[in-house]
Formats: C-alpha cells, structure tokens, sequence
C-alpha cells in the first residue's frame, strides 16, 4: 500500500531555488565520462533565477523558470525554446486547420498528421489533393480507418469548395 503524505506548503517562493542551491553545493559521485561540473556558473544561473523570481513574484514558479531560461539561454537548449515561445500566428493557423477538420467530422488525430506533415495551414491544405492523402498517412505512420479515408476522399476531391466552405462558416460563426 502507498501512503501519501501531505507535503506544508511553503510562502517563501525563493525556497525552491534555494534548495537547489543547497544541493548543486553538496559534493557530487564523480562520473569518469562526466566533465568536471562548473559549480561557480551553475550558481550565478541559480541566483539570476532567483533575483528574478524575487522581482517578478510569479504565481507559477516552474512556468516561469522554463519561461527564463528559455529567454536567457534558448541556445543551450537546442530548439526547445522555439517550441516554448511558438509563433502566436502559426498556432493559430494550425488552430484553424484542427478546426477546419473538426468542421468536417474528422478526429484531431487525423487533422494533426497534417499539421505534422507541414500542412498547418490552410493555403498549404489547398495545395493537396487525393492523392497527397496516401503520403500524408504514410509519413505520419497512421492507419487511417476506412470511414476517415473515405471523408477525406471526398474532401479532396474538390478542397477548394470544401476550404471556402469552411471559411464562409467560421466567418459566421466567429472561428
């Protein structure tokens, strides 16, 4: 049997990062692969996070250290940060064509093969037809069931019609 237990929450917000400081102090198993750890700099990225959290109070501490160190270091952090700050324009776009989908009936699954596949627009979706369906389902590595295969079919036989649709709709409904 697990027992739980309940953890005092604590006022302090710099208590977490204080904490981390006490253990990156604690003498660390040396590794023979590992590189000699640079304690001095890994402080300074601790105390810039904490004079930081001092100065901004935020009200979601991890959220706002990802949201830091993705400010401060996006270069050590290969990419994530591009993914953590993502273009507000291009979700959107992507939001419509999950919606465009979603108009159709088809799952969010189906809509995110294309997204994936680099049609996460709607102007990309125009360029598609029938048989751009097969490679789509074959680079997301899906198994579209007979009856999705068959809507999007339809679809695609006459995407033009079936986006201009679509937009009339979402004109209307405030999409």
């Amino acid at each position: 049997m697990v027992e739980c237990q309940m953890l005092e929450i604590q006022d302090d917000m710099n208590s977490l990062v204080r904490q981390a400081i006490s253990e990156l102090r604690k003498p660390q198993p040396a590794r023979p692969d590992a590189e000699p750890l640079e304690n001095q700099l890994v402080e300074e990225i601790f105390e810039h996070i904490n004079e930081a959290v001092a100065k901004e109070q935020p009200k979601n501490i991890i959220k706002f250290i990802v949201d830091f160190l993705c400010e401060h270091y996006p270069d050590h952090l290969h990419g994530f940060s591009k993914l953590w700050k993502a273009d507000p324009e291009l979700e959107a776009n992507r939001m419509k064509v999950l919606q465009f989908f979603n108009y159709f009936h088809l799952p969010v699954d189906v809509a995110c093969h294309f997204t994936n596949a680099g049609f996460d627009t709607l102007d990309t979706i125009l360029t598609l037809n029938r048989d751009s369906l097969g490679e789509i389902e074959a680079y997301s590595e899906a198994q579209w069931p007979p009856g999705h295969k068959i809507r999007l079919y339809s679809i695609f036989e006459d995407i033009k019609k079936h986006v201009e649709e679509f937009k009339r709709e979402a004109q209307y409904m405030n999409m």
